[in-house]
């Protein structure tokens, strides 16, 4: 049996926290580029951005993190490649530090899909409106936004395998 193919019967993210002071998450994204331009996402009513995926699950391949949560964030069935790259990022919220092994994976979505400059996603915020909008970026202009972590320009500039990000 493949992994792909295994039943997973309790499905919760891959994070915890020890004394108060650290947390710790494993996160896999999806770099996905088109016509020059890279798929973002940011919550809404805020720019900030980062590359679409989320929390790896127990049971679960980063592969399919990613899939999962394009499909529930967007509706979109992406098809997941080569891996590109890995971050070791530490950063605040509130009195922990959260260590996170984040990987990167390169995904293609259908030509079809996502075709407008912005869309909004389907998971709904506490407002009741959408929690997430997906916008397409000119890769060029990576450096100029505020992109978390920013070191992904360099994962998609410069093909980077490797990076450490620290708050």
């Amino acid at each position: 049996m493949k992994m792909e193919d295994r039943i997973v019967y309790d499905r919760k993210d891959i994070s915890y926290n020890t004394d108060g002071r650290w947390g710790f998450g494993y996160r896999a994204a999806a770099i996905i580029v088109r016509g020059g331009r890279l798929l973002l996402q940011s919550p809404t009513g805020i720019d900030e951005y980062a590359v679409p995926g989320g929390q790896v699950m127990f049971g679960e391949t980063a592969a399919q993190a990613i899939e999962r949560e394009l499909t529930e964030e967007v509706g979109v069935k992406a098809a997941v490649g080569e891996f590109l790259a890995a971050g070791e990022l530490f950063f605040p919220v509130g009195e922990r530090t959260i260590h996170q092994v984040f990987l990167q994976f390169a995904a293609t979505i259908p030509d079809d899909a996502l075709t407008d400059d912005v869309t909004l996603g389907l998971e709904l915020g506490r407002d009741g409106g959408p929690k997430l909008r997906f916008e397409w970026v000119d890769i060029d202009r990576l450096r100029e936004i505020p992109l978390y972590p920013p070191q992904i320009a360099d994962v998609v500039q410069n093909h980077v395998k490797h990076y450490l990000y620290e708050e």
